[in-house]
């Protein structure tokens, strides 16, 4: 399971990205597998699914030494049960994404360069957003577009939030990794940052 990214922030959080080339058996052998956590794992039935969900898992246990099953808050926020950092954590096609932080709550997307973003842009992007991306490459600034507001709602983990309507998103840019700035307008009102890496196979964003 190469790593392929790594970043860590003294003071606010760490990040890791894995490219899952393992078989189920091989991952199996990574992960301590205590039984509330079989027991999730049992209700996913899709192979490559299974397999994501192995690897997000061995992945928050490398940052984090906790190989417990995770609680959901009702927004679908998963945490750790006992106490340990904040977490979020993401996967797509092969990868993996998991990310801590002591002091905020973090959030992370990670979405495989695909159509389907770009088919359903107008439903999520707003005017302004939409005149920003004219500059980019479509499809891969649809899927950027597409984790970031993703990972906004991982933050803030309130149910309904309208992502065309209440979620802002500026700064984009060619490059490769950069910074991009979240406003949103549903009340409390707020602004986000978030950092993106753009990988020839998938778009990701992260907040910490």
């Amino acid at each position: 399971m190469p790593l392929l990214f790594e970043q860590e922030k003294k003071g606010e959080g760490r990040l890791a990205v894995w490219h899952i080339n393992e078989t189920e058996n091989e991952l199996l052998q990574l992960l301590p597998m205590e039984p509330d956590l079989a027991g999730q794992l049992q209700g996913i039935g899709h192979p490559e699914k299974r397999r994501e969900w192995l690897a997000s898992r061995i992945l928050l246990h490398q940052l984090t030494g906790n190989t417990q099953a995770l609680v959901y808050l009702p927004g679908g926020q998963p945490c750790l049960q006992q106490k340990g950092p904040r977490i979020s954590l993401s996967h797509t096609h092969n990868y993996a994404a998991a990310v801590t932080s002591e002091h905020c709550q973090p959030g992370v997307d990670i979405e495989y360069r695909g159509e389907r973003a770009g088919r359903l842009l107008k439903r999520f992007a707003n005017e302004e957003e939409l005149s920003q991306l004219k500059k980019l490459e479509q499809q891969s600034a649809a899927t950027l577009l597409w984790c970031a507001k993703e990972t906004v709602y991982k933050v803030l983990n309130r149910p309904g939030l309208l992502f065309r309507e209440e979620i802002r998103v500026n700064g984009f840019s060619p490059a490769s990794q950069g910074r991009l700035l979240a406003e949103i307008s549903a009340k409390p009102a707020c602004s986000l940052d978030l950092h993106y890496w753009s990988h020839p196979a998938f778009q990701l964003v992260w907040h910490w």
